[in-house]
């Protein structure tokens, strides 16, 4: 695990996926569906915060059933696209598979329906800049003496053909 987190890029979920689904390991990669079941199963929320003692002992706990690291990760992969329903009332409790967690017991009571607002972006307002480079090593500029991205007016238009209209 160490090895692999010190390459860029590399944090402890793709870590653990690597080790886990190339090796066998027994670890669980802990991405944000993963922490939804569990979440679920002890708290009956989704939105519920696992402490790291508890992802701890939940890795632990698994990696003593002598159970493969790549079996129960893809199980939990499908079992999270199973159930992941953003819902309550979308949830069909009879085919719910698991009786014992707090989330089928309280019939995800517990889990506060959210009210997604929409935030508006004044497009009309917005200045487009675009920095335009070849592999991250030239950097091409607006001005001739120092760097400086592009900007372009604002559009109403499609962003992509007047960008594109721009530099033609």
């Amino acid at each position: 695990m160490k090895a692999l987190q010190s390459l860029p890029g590399v944090g402890p979920y793709t870590a653990a996926a690597i080790m886990s689904f190339a090796y066998d390991t027994a670890l669980l990669s802990f991405d944000t569906n993963l922490l939804k079941i569990f979440a679920r199963y002890y708290y009956g929320d989704r939105s519920c915060k696992l402490s790291r003692d508890e992802i701890v002992k939940i890795q632990t706990d698994f990696a003593s059933t002598g159970v493969s690291g790549r079996s129960m990760n893809a199980a939990l992969m499908d079992f999270a696209s199973l159930i992941s329903v953003n819902s309550v009332a979308q949830i069909d409790w009879e085919q719910y598979i698991l009786h014992d967690c707090t989330f089928y017991q309280t019939r995800g009571s517990l889990e506060a329906a959210k009210v997604k607002t929409r935030v508006i972006f004044p497009i009309k307002d917005a200045q487009i800049m675009v920095m335009l480079h070849k592999d991250h090593t030239i950097y091409y500029s607006s001005r001739s003496t120092s760097y400086a991205p592009f900007l372009l007016p604002p559009t109403e238009n499609d962003i992509r053909h007047d960008v594109q209209a721009y530099f033609r």
